[in-house]
């Protein structure tokens, strides 16, 4: 996971000028554009180095197997209140990684 987020700001880092262009186009201030995609780069570049940090612990434990019992589609919704995603706590905080961090496990049965 750590290797995609990475990857996919590396893409969006080489694509900057075409995306603040774009943002700009649907009425974005060529600052706030430039800023906007910036945030996103870094924000993937962090998330990226979270995943790396927390690698697979988790994986195979009692809890992962407790916690997979639960609705297998998380939902997380804003309740009609916006979002500050420019704001470290509200855009990077430790609500988002409670919620970015969630590991769901879906059991299938195979055979009898």
């Amino acid at each position: 996971r750590a290797g995609l987020l990475w990857a996919l700001a590396a893409a969006l880092e080489r694509r900057k000028p075409v995306l603040t262009s774009q943002l700009e186009r649907h009425g974005a201030a060529p600052t706030v554009a430039k800023i906007e995609v910036e945030l996103s780069v870094r924000r993937l570049q962090t998330w990226g180095t979270r995943v790396q940090d927390q690698g697979q612990t988790l994986q195979g434990s009692q809890f992962v197997e407790w916690a997979s019992a639960g609705n297998l589609k998380s939902v997380w919704v804003n309740r009609g209140f916006p979002r500050a995603w420019d704001v470290e706590v509200q855009g990077a905080g430790q609500e988002l990684s409670l919620h970015a961090a969630r590991t769901k496990a879906l059991w299938l049965p195979m055979g009898d």
